[in-house]
């Protein structure tokens, strides 16, 4: 068991066996040291940082709503134009092989742009 007596008597014993060495002591390679690095902030060019971008203002939501719905009534507006012009073409089909979306194609012909214009990237 190990009481405060037997710690005791067991300190006592390996204090009469360190002082009965006769040996010689013989000291082992440890591991080697590990180089100091260089800090962080020392490695870094200053001339590459990047700088934060400046915030966009932000928008009211009217304002934005007043936005989307000037887009949608351009979209319409080209729709309508498209239909009138051509009322037989098929816009998907030809928006998809030109690679071109269709809300875009409409903005484009509400604008004043001609179809091949419109369809060009």
């Amino acid at each position: 068991m190990n009481t405060p007596s037997s710690r005791e008597a067991d300190r006592i014993a390996l204090a009469a066996h360190v002082a009965a060495f006769t040996g010689s002591i013989e000291v082992l390679p440890s591991f080697p040291e590990r180089p100091t690095y260089a800090r962080r902030t020392d490695r870094i060019d200053p001339a590459t940082v990047p700088k934060r971008q400046k915030q966009k203002p932000r928008i009211s939501p009217e304002a934005q709503a007043k936005k989307t719905e000037a887009k949608q009534a351009a979209r319409r507006r080209g729709r309508e134009l498209l239909r009138k012009e051509w009322p037989d073409l098929n816009v998907q089909a030809l928006t998809r092989e030109r690679g071109v979306h269709i809300t875009v194609m409409y903005e484009r012909i509400s604008r004043g742009m001609t179809l091949e214009q419109a369809l060009g990237k």
